[in-house]
Parts: structure tokens; C-alpha cells; sequence
């Protein structure tokens, strides 16, 4: 009968084989040319969204994000994307080993910033979202790389060059 000691070990390799699966699965890539750019002028008729992600810590964990459920993008290390928001509510996830959450209102012609951080908490790790001005994102970004998701496990929808995430539909009361 195998020990104790080797089944530990097996179930420690296996937990962290399907976590290197998992996390490979999302493929990030640094295009030529910056398809939303943080800092330049938008379309007037949307809100654009920068996620930026400035720290190596857990560098090879990705952070996925969703905006109302609509898969915009990810980071790996440091990275950062940026999309355009339908005006009205959002709820982004960023979702690593655990998940965590950020509440926009966007307006229409607004550029919002949302800062990830690094925690470890248990072991797992998770990304933390915080909103800062366009002077911090800024300074973010100078020490980021632009990466845009062009590859994500099935059956998940690629957000494509231009990602775009719908407001969140109001309920009728």
C-alpha cells in the first residue's frame, strides 16, 4: 500500500500540473500596434477601460477579466489592455486562483483605469482591482507591456482587437 508521504506528493504534483494546464491555456501576445490606447481620444458614444497590471509578482498567473460577464482581455506579469464599455453599469471580474470584483458607472466619452494588484491569501492567489486617475495609469503603463488574449480553453469567446462590453440591463421593478 503506497504511503502516506506519496500520496501527498502525488496530489500536490497533480494540483500543480492542472494549475500549469489551466493557466496555460490563455495565451497573451504583444501586438505591433496598440488597437485602444489608454491615453489617446476614444469615440465619444462609449467609455474606454484600461486594466493595468504593473507588477511582476506571480508573473506567470494570469488574470482574467470579464465586464458583465463578457470576457475583455487578461493580463500575465506586467501588462495592461484597454476596451470600450457600453455607458451605464458594470461589474469586472478578475479572476486568477480566486476571483475578485470592481463596480463601474461608465459615461459616455470617459477613459477609467483599473489598477490589479498582486495578493496571496491561503495560497491562492488573487488580483485586487482599485480605479485610479489617468496620472497614476500613467505611470503604470510606463512600466507595462500592451497585450492583447488570442487564445483562451473552449468554450470561450475571444474578445477580438476591439473588445466591447455591454452595460448591465436594468431590472424592471
Amino acid at each position: 500500500m503506497p504511503s502516506n508521504t506519496f500520496l501527498n506528493t502525488f496530489f500536490m504534483l497533480s494540483v500543480l500540473a492542472t494549475s500549469a494546464t489551466a493557466c496555460a491555456s490563455w495565451k497573451l501576445s504583444e501586438p505591433d500596434t496598440v488597437a485602444v490606447h489608454p491615453f489617446l481620444p476614444h469615440p465619444a458614444h462609449v467609455a474606454k477601460v484600461c486594466v493595468i497590471r504593473a507588477s511582476g509578482l506571480q508573473h506567470g498567473v494570469t488574470f482574467v477579466s470579464r465586464d458583465n460577464g463578457v470576457l475583455v482581455g487578461a493580463t500575465r506579469g506586467p501588462t495592461y489592455f484597454c476596451y470600450y464599455a457600453e455607458p451605464g453599469e458594470h461589474d469586472l471580474s478578475i479572476e486568477a486562483d480566486a476571483w475578485a470584483s470592481a463596480q463601474l458607472h461608465a459615461q459616455a466619452g470617459g477613459s477609467y483605469y483599473l489598477k490589479e494588484e498582486v495578493a496571496v491569501e491561503g495560497g491562492r492567489v488573487r488580483g485586487l482591482g482599485f480605479w485610479v486617475d489617468e496620472a497614476v495609469a500613467r505611470s503604470l503603463v510606463d512600466n507595462a507591456e500592451y497585450a492583447v488574449l488570442v487564445g483562451a480553453p473552449q468554450p470561450e469567446r475571444l474578445p477580438g482587437m476591439l473588445p466591447f462590453a455591454p452595460a448591465r440591463l436594468r431590472s424592471a421593478i
